[in-house]
């Protein structure tokens, strides 16, 4: 595959390749990431119906993993978006101009941004259900006093208010870095 030709589609080069190690290689990366998206969507969308029901609601525990849920399923599909159809398109598509990820600086950014914020708010969720764990180990008699249901649904909102505020900030970084490497691989 000769990179130098001025037709080549720099956003395909990590998806194919005239070695066929590296193709199998690929292609089993593909298979795998899709895999893993349909198999996590189809399990969060059985936790979130499990413990959005009424029963479930009256536990704090279950706000935070009912979140959690929701969370992660926004990852998978960001990561979905990102890696899964821009791959599909360089193998199959390839003349075509819809590339959700690499024809356009608002996508490209938002997809990242999106992709950041939830696989951050995912973690910051985990911390929040293990500091819970810990005071119901550690403090039982004081639990269903601190843990509230009231209590983790602020939790749970004060983490997104401040996962997107510090990411509005990286954002306008991520727009010049984008603007930046759109212009480069222009010029190849």
């Amino acid at each position: 595959m000769s990179y130098n030709n001025s037709s080549y589609d720099w956003s395909c080069r990590g998806a194919s390749s005239d070695d066929v190690a590296v193709m199998m290689s690929i292609r089993i990366y593909f298979g795998a990431t899709l895999a893993f998206v349909v198999i996590g969507l189809v399990g969060n969308a059985l936790s979130m119906l499990v413990f959005s029901s009424r029963e479930m609601q009256g536990v704090s525990s279950n706000v935070y993993l009912l979140t959690l849920a929701a969370s992660d399923s926004c990852y998978l599909v960001s990561v979905f978006l990102s890696k899964t159809l821009s791959t599909l398109r360089c193998w199959y598509f390839i003349e075509s101009a819809l590339d959700i990820v690499n024809r356009s600086d608002v996508s490209c950014v938002l997809l990242q941004y999106l992709s950041d914020l939830f696989s951050n708010y995912s973690t910051c969720v985990i911390l929040a259900f293990t500091v819970e764990r810990a005071v119901a180990v550690f403090q039982p008699m004081r639990y269903k006093e601190l843990c509230t249901v009231g209590r983790a649904r602020c939790v749970c909102a004060l983490i997104a208010l401040r996962l997107r505020a510090h990411f509005r900030h990286d954002r306008r970084q991520h727009r010049a870095v984008s603007r930046h490497v759109h212009r480069h691989l222009g010029r190849l």
